[in-house]
């Protein structure tokens, strides 16, 4: 069999994580290289890393002080031996059987990257809980370029998030998720799926993504969440000069993450004068390029109001 390495960055998640790692151990793929990253948290979660480590020989823990999940996921990189690799974040957990069909597909086509499908769960379901109905499962193959990134441009097939796929090792050889940045994956996964070769989606669902009241993406506004947009930004540059013919798709990113962004401040009281003159500006550039696409209503009407005038969608943003 070929070696899977498994990055799990561990902080502050002790009621979730054996969760996570009882779903892992039961999979039916079982040439693991499983690496814990311990990443300074300050409940049990060291010590459950460590108990599971004494179970079982192939888990690895590390523990490190706080250094954030990019640090934590680059840790795991750096060490890890298997010819694939796969990340999981330690709130959620794996559905049975799907790496062991994930690296099925990776070595029948020669894949550099397989991408599977995900569900959400609410904060207090367990594996137990999540019923899968019968699927039918489409594959479909990626080799040319321009094709594998207008898919990854559309959201659907290949998601931004480094979860739910598992990658040729190598593709790592240059690349490292950035740290002190949030919204990491944004930074990183476009300059996988361009250096890959072959790409490989299935519609399978295989993993559960846990919805949590701690998550970035459940807080109100924070100048955390402006990192979407800087990593939306330079990820259509790249496009831009690598495919120009899909900078529409790039840019088209941006605003979604302003509207993002722009929804949240309608429900807070930053009023910060440097953001709100960014977005303005980002909008005024690029905002015709998501009015232009296909999309929401809702969305491309809230954009066209930030284009004409950010209060107008302040205004609406409460509405919503």
């Amino acid at each position: 069999m070929i070696m899977l390495s498994v990055v799990i960055p561990v902080y502050r998640v002790e009621k979730f994580l054996p969760q996570c790692m009882d779903t892992l151990l039961k999979q039916s793929y079982h040439d693991l290289d499983i690496i814990l990253i311990d990443d300074g948290s300050p409940d049990s979660c060291g010590a459950i890393c460590d108990d599971y480590a004494r179970r079982d020989p192939r888990i690895r823990v590390i523990h490190r002080k706080n250094g954030g999940l990019s640090a934590a996921r680059n840790s795991g990189i750096d060490i890890a031996a298997g010819t694939y690799i796969t990340f999981i974040d330690s709130d959620d957990f794996l559905l049975p059987g799907i790496l062991e069909h994930a690296m099925e597909l990776a070595v029948r086509e020669g894949a550099d990257m397989v991408s599977w499908q995900h569900i959400r769960c609410g904060e207090d379901e367990t594996p137990e809980d999540i019923v899968i109905s019968d699927e039918v499962k489409i594959l479909r193959r990626f080799e040319d370029s321009q094709e594998k990134m207008k898919c990854f441009l559309s959201g659907q097939e290949i998601g931004t998030v480094a979860w739910g796929k598992l990658y040729r090792t190598a593709l790592f050889s240059d690349i490292r998720y950035p740290e002190g940045k949030y919204h990491e994956d944004v930074y990183t996964t476009y300059q996988l799926v361009h250096k890959a070769g072959t790409i490989v989606t299935t519609t399978e669902t295989g993993y559960v993504y846990r919805k949590t009241g701690h998550s970035i993406s459940t807080e109100g506004f924070s100048e955390k969440r402006l990192d979407s947009i800087e990593g939306k930004l330079l990820q259509a540059e790249f496009i831009e000069s690598q495919y120009p013919d899909l900078c529409k798709l790039a840019y088209r990113g941006v605003i979604y993450s302003c509207n993002q962004c722009l929804m949240q401040l309608g429900k807070s009281r930053y009023r910060k004068a440097e953001t709100f003159a960014m977005l303005q500006r980002l909008y005024r550039k690029y905002g015709k390029y998501y009015l232009c696409t296909k999309g929401s209503y809702r969305g491309r009407m809230f954009s066209l109001a930030a284009t004409l005038h950010l209060k107008l969608a302040l205004w609406l943003a409460k509405m919503f």
